[in-house]
């Protein structure tokens, strides 16, 4: 998995401090407005004390200028400068301005429409001698057309047209809102406020230009989509903002005024399907609510319509469709949110606080847009204001989001590490077959997952469990004690999972420090025991659930490889054991007997061979059949068994003969153990399955090392000759024999025995 380098907690909170600062010095400046009225003392006054302002709805576009001056004065309406927003209309409107006297008369003014998406504004100013001037401009006509560069309306007064209280008329033409909120401001006034206007606007650009370039950039190291819909989402804000206020027509497109009249709708759009993406993303809504998910999946179709919809849509449909649409969004994803922080989604918090305060201020905006609202500067700055909020609610939104990434990030590292480790050892667990092996193998595991000073690992043998393996130094009192406190108390273990064990504060030793917790694994496979792991920690600390489902899975993979061992030792012991007897078969016997023979002749040990073969034995099979043949080699090899040492190698070497290795026994011993083993079967009948007894002899040749041998072959086969001797001279007796000294001459030690 791939994992990115985060700022710190304490760098993120000093970086969200700093834009905290910015934005709230900011937030003024971009208030300011440049129609804010001068008395005579250049204070700032109501307009209404400044500027008359009277309106004439034209729906049918057919007044002129001369027809609206012969208008009389009960035709004018009169309205409040700042506030005249009509909402959506066809209608073009004329506006009669008469300045009050007592606005200063010495200095040249300025007249501001503080709306750059009217369509067309018609000034008529007037001059000296009754002349008047005709200023056309409006947002299609080119940006350079202006007689003032500015992203508003701005047209320049007279002081005469003041001082002598003449009229000023406008004709206002708007595909979308009619809204026209003039201000007529002295020139130095203007000039500041403008200055102070446009560092407003620099701040928020620059402080959004930074929150997208930031998550942008880490989408592209980290790949988190979040982080690539909520850059789209603040580009989106970004250019809907340049568009809308006509600052992107002042800087980018000034020559495209069809596009201007497009693009802000485009943007707004583009703002809609980025917050539904992001939302869809980030509230993670695939496993939380099937309908949720659905609902947001339509509204997300929608809106990735919307942005191709509007490039051939009048803007005057698609502005109120597109108004009306992302409300129901906003809506939408505010229920979405509030559900999602129900199901306990900790990041559903800080969405709900960001885009709560973005949805009020461009609902604010919006209803101005629709004439719900007057115009002023909450309402016209509505989504603005919300955009810098949202910024700083998400940022430290973000900045949580890290702390947790970076918290998860140092728990994957740690379950990574682990589970390379339990991957690598279960390769070697899984590839032991034997249980002393695999026993070695176990603890190193449990470690890996549980440091710990002590572990033991416990191999169940019928009811009991015995100690296999163990980590570190530990006192038998201690282990004891562990023993009778967990394992004899078999219903803790029952379910068969991991668990965290915390013994009883009573349950004290003096001779012994019992653990504060000890973590038990027990190791199973389907309803079946077979071990148990303890791990004692002398500290209480709280394993996660991970830790348990790792060893939950270590547990199975134990408990695979152990039943593993035991098939393959139970295989392999039917690979090396006659399957009638039980006894050795030929190959592994002679296995076995080469590695004695090695031992000792390199240690100088005695080493003897006895071969037996059992007297008539065609006999009893014709006359009680061979299942009681089988019977009679089944009772013999048990009683060769229980006769001779552990140590002694025996084996079935073909049809009734057998064979045995003494190790460190002299040729004296073996004919000790030979003429035991064949008195033993004399003296006692063997009884058959029917109830009857049979009396049954065998004969038995023996051998013993000697140096001038070479391999085991010679051995066995000086054995065999004395086995042949032995039948040869009447059967029921022992026959010892050396290897010869000359061909075909075989020593007959002197012995008592017949």
């Amino acid at each position: 998995m791939k994992q990115v380098k985060f700022f710190s907690q304490a760098k993120a909170f000093r970086l969200v401090g700093l834009l905290l600062i910015i934005v709230l010095t900011a937030t003024p400046l971009t208030g300011c407005q440049e129609r804010t009225p001068i008395n005579d003392d250049q204070s700032p006054t109501s307009q209404n004390n400044s500027l008359h302002l009277f309106i004439i709805e034209d729906p049918e576009h057919n007044l002129s200028i001369e027809d609206i001056r012969s208008m009389p004065e009960s035709a004018w309406k009169q309205t409040d400068a700042e506030k005249s927003n009509f909402g959506y209309t066809d209608a073009a409107y004329w506006v009669k301005i008469s300045p009050v006297h007592s606005l200063k008369q010495q200095e040249r003014w300025y007249l501001e429409i503080a709306n750059p998406s009217l369509d067309k504004v018609d000034a008529y100013l007037p001059l000296q001698d009754g002349i008047t001037e005709i200023i056309q401009t409006g947002k299609s006509y080119p940006f350079f057309e202006r007689t003032l560069i500015h992203k508003n309306f701005v047209f320049p007064i007279s002081s005469l047209s003041i001082s002598e209280q003449k009229p000023i008329y406008l004709r206002i033409e708007a595909s979308g809102i009619m809204s026209f909120p003039v201000s007529l401001t002295p020139e130095q006034s203007y000039v500041s406020s403008r200055l102070l206007t446009e560092l407003g606007w620099g701040i928020f650009f620059g402080l959004m230009g930074i929150m997208f370039l930031y998550h942008f950039l880490f989408y592209f190291f980290s790949k988190d989509r979040n982080h690539l819909y909520y850059s789209g989402f603040i580009l989106g804000i970004l250019l809907f903002q340049a568009a809308d206020s006509g600052m992107a027509y002042q800087l980018l497109w000034p020559a495209y005024p069809e596009w201007n009249g497009i693009a802000p709708g485009f943007f707004a759009a583009l703002i809609l399907f980025a917050f539904v993406s992001f939302t869809r993303s980030f509230l993670k809504l695939d496993p939380a609510h099937p309908l949720l998910k659905r609902g947001m999946q339509g509204i997300f179709v929608i809106f990735l319509i919307l942005p191709v919809a509007s490039l051939f849509t009048p803007y005057p449909i698609f502005m109120p469709l597109l108004m009306y649409s992302g409300m129901v969004a906003f809506l939408s994803a505010i229920v979405v949110a509030v559900v999602r922080l129900r199901q306990g989604y900790r990041q559903a918090k800080f969405y709900l606080g960001s885009f709560t305060v973005l949805i009020l201020g461009t609902t604010i905006s919006m209803l101005r847009n629709l004439g719900y609202l007057p115009a002023n500067i909450v309402t016209e700055n509505g989504m603005k204001i919300g955009s810098v909020l949202l910024v700083i609610i998400l940022s430290f939104g973000m900045i949580d989001m890290l702390r947790i990434m970076q918290k998860e990030n140092k728990k994957i590292s740690a379950h990574r590490r682990i589970l390379e480790s339990l991957i690598k050892v279960t390769n070697s667990i899984t590839s032991a077959y034997d249980i002393a092996t695999l026993s070695k193998k176990l603890l190193p595991v449990a470690q890996q997952i549980i440091p710990s000073k002590q572990s033991f690992f416990f191999l169940k043998k019928g009811d009991q469990y015995q100690l296999k393996d163990h980590y570190g130094h530990y006192q038998p009192s201690c282990l004891s004690l562990i023993y009778q406190t967990v394992i004899e108390n078999e219903q803790l273990f029952m379910q068969k999972t991991p668990f965290i064990f915390s013994p009883a504060k009573d349950q004290t030793s003096p001779v012994c420090d019992f653990p504060e917790t000890i973590t038990v694994v027990p190791i199973a496979l389907e309803h079946e025991m077979l071990g148990l792991v303890l791990i004692v920690k002398e500290e209480e600390n709280e394993v996660p659930d991970f830790v348990l489902e790792v060893l939950h899975s270590f547990s199975r993979t134990a408990a695979i490889a152990i039943k593993n061992t035991q098939l393959f030792e139970q295989v392999k012991e039917k690979a090396q054991r006659d399957e009638l007897t039980g006894l050795l078969n030929r190959h592994y016997f002679f296995e076995l007997a080469e590695k004695e023979l090695y031992r000792s002749t390199r240690y100088g040990h005695s080493l003897s061979v006895i071969m037996l073969d059992i007297d008539y034995f065609k006999e009893v099979n014709d006359r009680y059949g061979h299942l009681s043949g089988d019977e009679v080699l089944r009772t013999l090899a048990k009683r060769m068994q229980e006769r001779l040492r552990k140590t002694d190698i025996i084996g079935r070497f073909g049809g009734e003969e057998f064979i045995v290795i003494l190790p460190e026994t002299s040729l004296n011993d073996a004919i000790n153990v030979a003429e035991d083993l064949r008195r033993s079967v004399e003296e006692e009948p063997f009884k058959l399955k029917s109830g009857e007894k049979l009396s049954v002899t065998i004969s038995v040749g023996i051998t013993t090392y000697q140096e001038t041998m070479k391999s085991i072959d010679e051995l066995i086969e000086v054995a065999d000759q004395a086995l042949y001797e032995a039948k040869r001279t009447g059967r029921n007796r022992v026959i010892p024999l050396l290897y010869p000294q000359k061909e075909d001459e075989y020593v007959h030690p002197e012995s008592n025995h017949n």
